[in-house]
Parts: C-alpha cells; structure tokens; sequence
C-alpha cells in the first residue's frame, strides 16, 4: 500500500490520494476531497470529523480522519465513480465550485503516478 498524496488546494479544499489499503487491487486509486472548515495554528488546514454533523463543529487537523464532501475511484482506464456527500454539496461563491475542475484533473495525474509505480495499465489516464 502507498501512502496517501495530500495537497491543499484553492477554493477551500484538500486532496487525498491513495492506493486502496484493503486491497491487493491495484487498477484503481481511491481519492477523497475535503473542504477546510477553518485554519489552525501555524495556518494548518482544518476539516470536519469524520463521523460528525455538519453543524456539530467538531474539527480535525488530521486529513485522514476528516469527513469528505466528495470520495470516489479512478481506474486505469479513466473511467471514475464519484459520490458527493450525501446527493448535496454547499459551495460558498462560484470560485470553489470551479476549483473543482483542476482538482479533478490533478487527481488523475495522482492517480496515473500511482498506478504506474505498481506496474499497472494507464492508457485511460494519459
């Protein structure tokens, strides 16, 4: 298993990019997107918990234990499943909605990297 790649990005949101860690399936990256609720000491990126409500306020600085506003896969072949925290999504202004768009295509460079450090097919991913 790899570790996960995390990038902050603009628009107020976080990347997380890993090979599935439950698998030997290796044709496909898992990859989380997370909104940072607020900023912390020295200006670390804070999320909501995992396992919270949105309005219970209760934060993380942890990446991995943040609750993801969209998750999904990408395959090899470039073909990808996405799932948007629970069929809605909040976005504060038309900047972070169209942040989204370089995000996405930064996720398939991560994802081909990935993919390509095990050995596997990327011809979707180029």
């Amino acid at each position: 298993m790899s570790a996960a790649v995390e990038k902050e990005h603009d628009g107020g949101w976080f990347t997380r990019v890993f090979m599935d860690p439950m698998t030997e399936y290796t044709t496909f990256c898992r990859y989380e997107i997370l909104h940072v609720a607020a900023w912390g000491a020295d200006d670390k990126p804070e999320f909501r918990k995992r396992g919270t409500a949105f309005n219970d306020h209760v934060l993380t600085d942890n990446p991995a234990d943040g609750h993801p506003e969209i998750h999904g896969d990408i395959k090899w072949d470039g073909c990808s499943h996405n799932y948007f925290d629970e069929g809605y999504q909040h976005s504060c202004g038309r900047g972070s909605l169209v942040a989204l768009g370089p995000i996405f295509a930064y996720l398939y460079d991560e994802a081909e990297k990935m993919m390509r450090a095990t050995g596997q097919h990327t011809e979707g991913l180029e």
